[in-house]
């Protein structure tokens, strides 16, 4: 993943570019997985609204990721080529991040099937089983999560830190040519402060699961 960094510009490799430098192929697909999966992680959510339960963190999330689909399907095309290399910058990041998407639905689906033996008063192998897989999947998202959106992200945080953010603080001006450039780009950085603040509850889920932690229950994603 280093070697499709290059230096501060922060260009993405050109064998991953087609159409004219537009990488319009590569930059569809990821969109589209972001949004199919976000149709999904909304009627999620609006379950928890149902339930009274309201996750502030979780709708800074997708309202990010909003910005993301809608912004990629109605500007990517008009984007001046100065701004491009920043479109493939967010996109190929938020394509390592949604690797943990798979091992998320695992575990809340363990989770689940746990709940209802709970409900149903089931104790004995049943219970015992469950609790197992839970555990089991509970410590694969962990490692997912924390490879894919914080190890895998410290380049892309690097190249941010000392490409455009220390262009606008140099210059005092905006670093991008588009204003939807600047707003596709801070929703990405708002989303890397969002992963980076779910991280510390994931690592003590981990600790939990290990029994390394007193704490007994961590936030649910």
């Amino acid at each position: 993943m280093l070697r499709s960094l290059v230096g501060s510009e922060m260009c993405i490799r050109d064998s991953h570019w087609t159409g004219g430098g537009k990488h319009m192929f590569c930059i569809g697909i990821a969109c589209g997985a972001c949004s199919g999966y976000e149709v999904y992680a909304l009627l999620n959510e609006m379950v928890h609204l149902a339930r009274g339960r309201f996750r502030a963190d979780m709708m800074v999330h997708h309202a990010v990721a909003l910005v993301f689909i809608v912004g990629s399907g109605t500007m990517f095309t008009r984007v001046d080529e100065g701004d491009i290399k920043y479109w493939m910058f967010v996109w190929e990041s938020l394509t390592f991040s949604m690797v943990s998407n798979l091992t998320l639905n695992l575990r809340n689906y363990s989770l689940a099937c746990l709940k209802r033996i709970d409900d149903a008063g089931q104790q004995g192998t049943a219970h015992k089983s469950a609790t197992v897989w839970v555990n089991v999947l509970s410590m694969l998202f962990g490692v997912s999560f924390l490879w894919v959106r914080v190890v895998e992200q410290l380049p892309f945080i690097v190249a941010c830190l000392t490409g455009p953010v220390a262009s606008a603080i140099k210059n005092r001006a905006n670093p991008f040519v588009s204003l939807s450039t600047a707003a596709v780009y801070s929703a990405w950085m708002v989303l890397t402060a969002l992963n980076l603040y779910w991280a510390v509850y994931v690592f003590n889920m981990g600790l939990r699961v290990l029994g390394l932690s007193k704490q007994k229950k961590s936030k649910q994603l």
